[in-house]
């Protein structure tokens, strides 16, 4: 009977040490409000700076819309400087969709490995090169191909703005920057 009081007396006072040590850790908590401002903070970028990122971002993807309507009102006169059916340049319309819509999905998975600012800089830069050399082109078949060109250049930009966006600010405010 001796050994059982002497348990149950052990028990009790790791008992109370326990307690103790609850109402110890409880007391020495900080509030929440205390504790958020304490955390690391998602970026290092200011408002200012954020803002400015999601402006050239959303800049550089009006490029893409642009490129393939301004198209449209020169096909005639494409046709005609060029000397080919209509039909025929028709066929540089459909090149530049096909890439438009396929190589976003590509662009992507390397944004992915090699980071997004860095391929949207390499996209920017190649679609101004492309733009340059179609603006020299004086034959049918190298504007075509340029056009494909310029749409696997610019097709992937808003894809990877949306991801350089996603990368600089929480869940919480990017509505405010997308939207």
């Amino acid at each position: 009977m001796e050994n059982e009081k002497e348990k149950e007396t052990t028990l009790e006072a790791e008992a109370n040490e326990i307690t103790t040590s609850q109402i110890d850790l409880e007391s020495t908590a900080k509030p929440r409000s205390e504790m958020e401002s304490d955390e690391v903070p998602f970026t290092i970028l200011s408002p200012t700076e954020k803002y400015s990122i999601v402006f050239i971002m959303s800049c550089s993807g009006i490029w893409s819309a642009l490129s393939s309507s301004i198209y449209f009102p020169a096909l005639p006169i494409l046709s005609q400087k060029f000397d080919v059916s209509a039909s025929v340049v028709n066929i540089s319309v459909v090149a530049y969709f096909l890439f438009q819509g396929v190589t976003p999905s590509f662009v992507g998975a390397l944004a992915d490995a090699y980071g997004r600012k860095p391929l949207a800089f390499i996209c920017l830069v190649c679609y101004v090169a492309t733009c340059v050399g179609l603006a020299r082109t004086n034959v049918y078949w190298l504007l075509a191909v340029l056009r494909c060109f310029q749409a696997a250049s610019i097709a992937p930009i808003n894809a990877v703005s949306g991801g350089v966006i996603g990368d600089i600010c929480v869940r919480a405010e990017r509505g405010s920057y997308v939207g």
